[in-house]
């Protein structure tokens, strides 16, 4: 009966087992999951009394209390001894193993592996339990000295141990070890678990396993598994370590092994199931054990090896062949299994169905699966496809599919890029050889060894028919390519070579230039490939002599090494020059990986290289079909880039796709066009059609952002407008005048977007723009949008002061006449570009509101610097809107008369009112000034119209949120006379007019207008302020005071 922790949610042990507590020959329970093994749990497992067989699975924290009390089987404690024969836990306690000595009824004993295993040491052991006829502990479990005594002094007393199952960290006391084993007659099955994991591997020095394979030539053992490594010191090994044996050291202990595993399986007469494995060996030493292996099946000495029945096998008697669990977890340590599988499996035509023991239980049948590869001449075993043949199986179960296509005499179509298979590598080119008929193979590596390469290679070599080769390398250290360039450039049918690796170093290019030059392909494509700028150019060398290649990938490009990126950027305009002369490429595709970051944009004149020789290589290659080229160049090209790119497809009949997107396909119609643009206007990288091109590298994208949208203008004017309508979220793009664009939080990505869409909107009049002016790139689509925009005659202007602003662009409007900028920097190395601009423009109204124009502290000569930049003969209305200082006022003030045309002007005052006497006072005398045209301030809020007040009698402003400011200029209004037959002053509604200097001023304004009633209503003055104005005012001037506040 089984109880998994799915249960465990809010009930409690007994509320769950409760139903079935009668069933008292209950004889196997197992339990998973369960969080909480309280005392219910015990007094419930203690009702079945059969109960022979207990399985648990869980991680709770009180099973240890739980086991304790179970396990010892103590009737003090429990009552009643169990019955329970076999144990099998996945949880550990320091004092399981004495628990485990109480229980003398017990015969098997298992402790299944930790999720995520670290090595473990043992402190202990079983010391007189000797019942026990199994124990199975996990691989990663190991022996200290003390643990280890305790072990072979049980071993060597137990009477009735059958099954064994431990680390071979018990070879560390080798000749003890043997001597127990070799005196034990019980034991029938004893498997040294190999443990490998990062950093460390658990295996026993082929020394060590000699002697020992003669040691138990004479013992009751049926099977037998271990792992060794080729080592000529007696030791076990607890870290990794490179093979330090010369050759002939190595061969000789190779030698040595074989002997003494020949000795065993010939003397042993009880010995039939064997399972040794030896990692990091060549094939030639994997064929030598394997013909072993087999020599001793045929003559009768073992039936087994890993665990499959290989007599059965090679008598071709297999109906249904299972892959077991252990072929999930296949490495190179199983590769003799892989060499004998290789031998048989292709033969043995009986087998109908193969089934397989991994997590995802699946099965093939045979027939099925040969008239599916005969009838598409093609095997997929790809990690990266959906496999329509295979599905997810193990690797060992992949390895049997690719033996079985052997028997396919026209398979013309190999795919073996996964990752499941690295451990038949060394069989690869046994099973090469076979495919005669192959035309296309695609194959993935994997830390190969360099003549294992070779091998795989020249077995390609002989592949008279191979006309493609698909290579993904991924190898820790640098290769030697020079015999596998040689041999590929020799090859007379191949026609396209593609090498993707994961960024290793190519050693030895020399050989480079000549395989490209020399060869017969049509297609080259290097992936990922880590160059230098010596092997980038024997590369261009190579094209240059090439007369075949039309089809050209270098993708990803790069070297992490490298300190100056110009050197790899100049390697690359040398393949763009030679590319310039070509005239019958269909395909060209460069770009280097993201690594090759903003340190690399390219100089000017570089940038320009770069583009001539893309325009070109675009018009003499009159066959180009797919273009996908770039370099990080200046923003300030982009649109250049992009106008080339766009002139291209236009002027050619066959130019389909571009930087990845196929033009002619996904931007044929609105549906189409608008998913294209979504998905890189929101992404900024795209996942377009399944392509697996994604580059990461910005400047990439925003490149694509101006091109896409430029593309869609010129050859799809029509849906450019329904774009424009909706990535800015408006209706009928053709007649709308106002527009308000905040991208102040957009990505950079989106802001190119509708920048790009601007002139689209040909009847907008006016354009309030929200918006990091950070790049070139943005500045360009402006200025060259704005200009085709005839009707626009205003801009409003925020950038939160976080762009480096050049606003010149705003004066490629044709017409403008208002311009408003807020937030916004103006940097004085700027200053003179905006100068000339607004001079030469018709700028009627100009408003600088929260403006950031300093340089340094030099406060007021940066401001002096900014009038003058503005000053302009058109201009009618200027508002300054910043943190004035008098001195600040005064300057403006000072240089009003350059401004000819100018009727208003708008300052803004917040604090210090007072301090603002004097500068009011000339401001009020210019506004005066009949010789000038200025009529108008504005303080804040309120417009102050000089020509309109003067013949006033009642003056109403009332709700004009007034502050201080504005009383000081009204009372100078008031003191100079500029209106002389007021009768009444309304200033109710405006709470911000009191402050400390309000009695002044309301006292100083009705002595100046002398019997004039002041309305002053809700606007915080209240009977004490009134009070203080009389008392100001005096007795013989206190009938002057009319003034209503409620």
């Amino acid at each position: 009966m089984d109880f998994d922790g799915d249960l465990r949610s809010n009930l409690n042990f007994n509320q769950i087992l409760s139903p079935i507590q009668t069933l008292k020959t209950l004889k196997i329970l197992k339990i998973k999951g369960f969080s909480n093994f309280r005392e219910e749990a015990l007094q419930f497992i203690m009702l079945l009394e059969n109960l022979e067989e207990l399985k648990i699975k869980s991680d709770s924290i009180s099973l240890e209390t739980f086991l304790r009390r179970y396990i010892r089987n103590n009737t003090e404690i429990l009552k009643q001894k169990t019955l329970l024969k076999k144990l099998s836990l996945n949880a550990y306690y320091d004092e399981i193993f004495n628990d485990l000595d109480c229980n003398i009824g017990l015969e098997k004993f298992s402790l299944k592996p930790f999720k995520n295993p670290n090595i473990f040491t043992m402190p202990n052991f079983l010391k007189y339990n000797y019942n026990l006829k199994c124990i199975k502990l996990p691989d990663h479990f190991c022996f200290d000295e003390s643990s280890l005594l305790d072990f072979l002094h049980f071993i060597q007393r137990s009477k009735t141990l059958e099954e064994l199952h431990v680390n071979q960290s018990v070879l560390s006391a080798p000749e003890l070890f043997i001597s127990v084993i070799k005196c034990n007659k019980s034991l029938k099955i004893l498997a040294l678990n190999h443990f490998n994991q990062e950093g460390y591997t658990l295996a026993t020095s082929s020394n060590i396993v000699c002697d020992f394979f003669y040691a138990i030539a004479n013992t009751s053992i049926e099977d037998l598994s271990l792992t060794t490594i080729i080592y000529n010191k007696a030791k076990i090994y607890f870290k990794k370590m490179m093979n330090s044996l010369s050759p002939i050291e190595f061969r000789n202990q190779i030698k040595k092994l074989h002997k003494s595993l020949n000795y065993l399986l010939s003397k042993s007469n009880k010995l039939r199931k064997i399972d040794i494995r030896i990692p990091d060996i060549p094939y030639k030493y994997v064929k030598k054990f394997a013909e072993l292996i087999i020599k001793h099946v045929k003559i009768g000495n073992i039936e087994c090896f890993a665990g499959y029945d290989l007599k059965m096998l090679m008598e071709n008697k297999i109906d249904i062949m299972t892959i077991r669990k252990k072929g999930n977890k296949l490495s190179n340590n199983s590769c003799i299994l892989v060499e004998i599988i290789r031998k048989f499996l292709g033969k043995a035509d009986k087998i109908f169905r193969i089934i397989s023991q991994s997590q995802c239980k699946s099965e093939i049948y045979v027939d099925k699966f040969m008239e599916s590869i005969s009838r598409n001449e093609r095997l997929i075993i790809n990690s990266e496809k959906t496999n329509v043949i295979a599905g997810s199986y193990s690797p060992l179960h992949y390895f049997s599919m690719l033996v079985i296509s052997k028997r396919i005499i026209n398979l013309k179509e190999l795919d073996i890029r996964n990752y499941k298979l690295n451990c038949y590598q060394i069989i690869l080119p046994k099973l090469l050889k076979n495919l005669k008929s192959l035309e296309k193979l695609k194959f993935l590596t994997v830390d190969c060894e360099k003549n294992n390469l070779i091998k795989i290679f020249k077995a390609i070599f002989s592949l008279k028919n191979i006309s493609l080769i698909n290579w993904d390398l991924i190898s820790k250290n640098n290769l030697d390519f020079t015999e596998i360039f040689n041999g590929l450039a020799k090859h007379q049918s191949l026609r396209k070579f593609k090498l993707e690796n994961s960024g290793f170093k190519i050693e030895n290019y020399n050989t480079l230039e000549n395989f490209v030059a020399q060869s017969r392909l049509i297609s080259l494509n290097l992936y990922e490939i880590n160059f230098t700028y010596d092997s980038i150019s024997q590369l261009a060398n190579g094209l240059k002599r090439n007369n075949t290649i039309t089809r050209l990938r270098l993708e990803k490009l790069q070297n992490n090494k490298i300190e100056d990126p110009i050197e790899l950027i100049t390697g690359f305009l040398e393949i763009l020059e030679i590319l310039e002369s070509k005239k019958y490429y269909e395909r060209i595709s460069m770009f280097f990986k993201n690594k090759v970051k903003e340190k690399s944009i390219m100089a000017d004149d570089m940038a320009e290289f770069f583009l001539s020789k893309i325009n070109n290589i675009l018009l003499n290659n009159r066959k180009l079909e797919e273009f996908n080229v770039f370099l990080i160049i200046p923003f300030k090209y982009f649109l250049k880039y992009s106008e080339i790119l766009s002139n291209a497809y236009e002027n050619s009949e066959i130019l389909k796709t571009i930087n990845f997107i196929d033009l002619k396909s996904n931007l044929s119609d609105f549906e189409k066009t608008s998913a294209i643009v979504k998905e890189w206007y929101i992404r900024g990288y795209p996942f377009i059609c399944g392509s697996s091109k994604v580059i990461y590298n910005y400047c990439f994208y925003k490149l694509m952002g101006v091109f896409i949208i430029d593309f869609i203008k010129k050859c799809k004017p029509l849906i450019a407008y329904k774009i424009a309508e909706i990535l800015i979220k408006i209706d009928n793009a053709k007649t709308v005048k106002k527009l308000y664009l905040n991208m102040e939080y957009a990505n950079n990505f989106s802001d190119v977007y509708k920048l790009n869409l601007l002139e689209n909107f040909f009847s907008l009049e006016e354009l309030n723009l929200s918006i990091y002016m950070n790049s070139f790139t943005k500045l360009a689509l402006i200025e060259r949008n704005l200009q085709k925009l005839e009707y626009l005659h205003t801009i409003k202007f925020t950038d939160s002061m976080n762009g480096d602003d050049n606003f010149t662009v705003f004066f490629s409007a044709k017409n403008l006449t208002y311009l408003k900028l807020f937030n916004s920097n103006i940097k004085q190395t700027c200053l003179e570009d905006l100068s000339e601009k607004i001079k030469s423009s018709k700028l009627e109204k100009l408003t600088l509101k929260n403006i950031d124009y300093m340089t340094k502290d030099c406060r007021n000569e940066s401001f002096l610097y900014l009038i003058k930049a503005i000053t302009c003969s058109s201009l009618k209305k200027l508002k300054i809107y910043i943190a004035y200082t008098p001195e600040l006022l005064n300057i403006l003030i000072d240089n009003l008369e350059k401004f000819t045309s100018l009727e208003c002007i708008g300052i803004s005052l917040s604090e210090n009112y007072e301090s603002f006497n004097i500068p009011i006072k000339n401001l009020i005398s210019v506004l005066q000034d009949e010789n000038t045209s200025l009529y108008k301030l504005k303080v804040n809020n309120y417009v102050w119209n000089i020509k309109n007040i003067r013949d006033k009698v009642e003056l109403e402003i009332n709700r004009c949120r007034l502050n201080p400011a504005d009383l000081i200029v009204l009372r100078e209004i008031c003191e100079r006379k500029i209106m002389p037959i007021l009768n009444s002053i309304n200033l109710s509604d405006n709470i911000g007019i009191v402050d400390k200097n309000f009695v002044e001023s309301m006292t100083r304004i009705i002595i100046a207008l002398g019997h004039c009633e002041i309305i002053i209503r809700n606007s915080e003055c209240n009977q004490e302020h009134v009070v203080k104005i009389k008392n100001l005012l005096g007795y013989a001037r206190s009938s002057l005071l009319k003034i209503q506040i409620s």
